[in-house]
């Protein structure tokens, strides 16, 4: 009979081995307290691109954009790496293509195919929805 104890070890090793598919390195620390919480409205400004440097998107020069944090609205990559920022805080997120936009890839073929992004980013607000909030629109579906 095995304990308890040794399938939470197997589980650890499996982690372990598991690629890591965000990476969040912070470029300017935030208030270090407020972390988003799944349904919030968070705003933000971001710089998308490729490998090579090539800037697909950004809210440079435009409004911020806002989306509801952990429901899938954004890209996976961006659900998981904004769980790990705090309010005000800056930094370059690395998503891997799965975490992505994978084998299809998008924004009519800036982003091709199982292309790895950086989104430089800085979360600016983070808000409770009040149920007025809608889905964005995104121009390249």
């Amino acid at each position: 009979m095995r304990a308890s104890g040794g399938c939470e070890r197997e589980g650890e090793q499996k982690k372990k081995k598991r690629k890591k598919m965000v990476d969040v390195q912070t470029i300017e620390a935030g208030d270090g307290c407020t972390y988003p919480k799944e349904g919030q409205i968070l705003t933000v400004h971001y710089r998308g691109l490729l490998d090579d440097g090539f800037e697909f998107d950004s809210t440079e020069g435009k409004e911020p954009l806002q989306f509801k944090f952990g429901v899938g609205q954004v890209i996976m990559g961006w659900d998981e790496g904004f769980a790990r920022l705090s309010l005000g805080e800056k930094a370059m997120l690395f998503v891997e293509s799965d975490f992505a936009y994978g084998e299809e890839g998008s924004g009519k073929g800036l982003i091709p195919p199982d292309a790895d992004l950086r989104f430089e980013v800085h979360l600016l607000a983070i808000e409770d929805d009040d149920g007025t909030f809608g889905v964005p629109e995104r121009p390249w579906f």
